[in-house]
């Protein structure tokens, strides 16, 4: 839907003869039809530094309802003219003036003519002078397109068109080359290589991780994005095992500044694997800090038994991190 407006304001102001008028005035442009806007512009007439005119233009209020809409200004008018006659002046802006510029202070590119303005202002003898301004606006407003979704987007988990199966547990993740081979090294070698047998039998049998870390890896595959609170320790292992390098650092830049109660310990782990000796460093310190909440996540779960059973150095490297 589209709104045209022509706004005209006349006022007039006192001045004495040969001196330049200066004035302050707030201008109002109530509604249009079905739209209250409520608009008001601040015009502010004075001097500069150089004693030249200048006029500066600000919209104050009804920005925000503005941006609604797309604008066509399609002009900003100003003149003065005697009450005898003897003097008159007009311009007609356009250049740079839009939402933007009449909220930071719109300044008329027209009185560069300053020797033309001041001419005519000299020749005015009566002792009052009317301004008219005439606002000019063309308005539609804006329609908001759903975005649209990328190819590989479409493509996530869509069964009819998949050429390759990735087998995790009792879950099936019906996949597609082109998007595995493009973002990962390790998938494109699998699926690419005539002797290797998922590249034979179009499945890929993920036995060590579980399905919804599959499941996450998968979404950042094809949206090149995840919700934030799907990270954890098991996805940044996922990540580098299948060498999806923006996903790792995706990970890892996240879990650095979002250590928590439930996270921690895994953090720790997954980092420790990894050699990610700062975010290490930070799980540990984490963990000592809330030894007393996390003692039933740490003492006895079958991961920190694992973890030191594979790794003997494993406590003494907690232990260097900490202190």
């Amino acid at each position: 839907m589209s709104f045209k407006i022509k706004e005209t304001v006349k006022w007039q102001e006192e001045m004495l003869v040969g001196k330049l008028v200066l004035f302050e005035r707030i201008v109002t442009i109530n509604e249009i039809p079905g739209k209250n806007l409520g608009l008001k512009f601040l015009v502010d007439f004075k001097r500069t530094e150089e004693n030249n005119p200048e006029m500066k233009i600000i919209l104050i209020e009804g920005g925000e309802i503005l941006k609604d809409f797309q604008n066509n200004l399609k002009s900003i008018g100003f003149q003065f003219e005697s009450l005898d006659g003897s003097g008159q002046w007009w311009l007609n802006s356009t250049i740079g003036c839009n939402v933007d510029s009449l909220i930071k202070g719109y300044s008329c590119a027209s009185f560069e003519n300053v020797a033309k303005f001041r001419k005519a202002h000299a020749m005015i003898n009566s002792k009052s002078i009317t301004y008219t301004m005439t606002f000019d606006l063309e308005l539609e407003e804006l329609v908001n397109l759903p975005k649209a979704k990328k190819v590989h987007e479409k493509l996530y988990l869509d069964s009819e068109l998949s050429d390759v199966k990735i087998i995790c547990e009792d879950k099936i993740f019906h996949s597609h080359k082109i998007v595995l081979s493009c973002q990962s090294s390790v998938f494109k070698s699998m699926l690419n290589d005539s002797d290797m047998v998922e590249a034979k039998s179009g499945e890929i049998k993920i036995p060590d991780i579980s399905p919804i870390t599959i499941e996450n890896l998968l979404f950042f595959m094809y949206h090149d994005d995840l919700d934030e609170h799907k990270i954890s320790g098991d996805l940044m292992l996922a990540a580098d095992k299948y060498n999806i390098s923006a996903l790792y650092k995706f990970c890892v830049n996240y879990l650095n500044k979002n250590l928590t109660k439930e996270n921690a310990v895994d953090v720790m782990n997954s980092s420790y694997l990894k050699n990610e000796n700062e975010l290490f460093a930070k799980a540990c310190k984490f963990v000592l800090k809330n030894k007393f909440v996390l003692k039933n996540k740490l003492i006895g779960k079958e991961a920190w038994k694992d973890m030191n059973k594979n790794n003997p150095d494993y406590v003494v490297e907690i232990l260097d991190a900490i202190f």
